[in-house]
């Protein structure tokens, strides 16, 4: 409804404030803060996800948190890619699979987030190879 999802604007509006006023008043911890890589994995996310369209490589259990995320910024990831060949053209969490491919031929200057638990890094290597640019590529890991 209107009402939740102006909460949840308020909501995100209130951590950013919050953290912007302990980065001023509280430098030392804001300093430990800023260190951890999901403060600044979201810090990060929160930046692509206003400013840029993307896409998520990965349709298993970390794409579904992305997505879900996703939903509460009223955003939504114009693909999802996978390197499984059965998942192509099924739909899950509501968005059509794709392979990798479609990368190249429809979105080739999107953003991409690697949304998968086991060795990103083997999908980081493939993009590159693919021809997408590391700047382009921003890893989700949950810690």
């Amino acid at each position: 409804s209107l009402i939740y999802s102006d909460e949840i604007k308020n909501a995100e509006n209130i951590l950013r404030t919050l953290i912007k006023e302990l980065e001023k008043y509280d430098q030392q911890f804001a300093k430990t803060l800023e260190q951890t890589a999901i403060y600044n994995w979201w810090k990060t996310f929160f930046a692509l996800v206003e400013d840029y369209e993307f896409v998520i490589f990965g349709a298993g259990r970390y794409g579904e948190c992305v997505i879900e995320y996703l939903k509460y910024c009223h955003k939504k990831p114009v693909a999802v890619l996978d390197n499984n060949q059965q998942l192509w053209a099924a739909t899950r969490y509501g968005n059509v699979i794709h392979s990798p491919e479609i990368l190249l031929s429809q979105h080739s200057n999107t953003k991409v987030i690697i949304a998968i638990k086991n060795q990103p890094e083997t999908i980081e290597k493939q993009l590159i190879a693919m021809g997408v640019s590391s700047d382009r590529i921003l890893t989700f890991r949950r810690q």
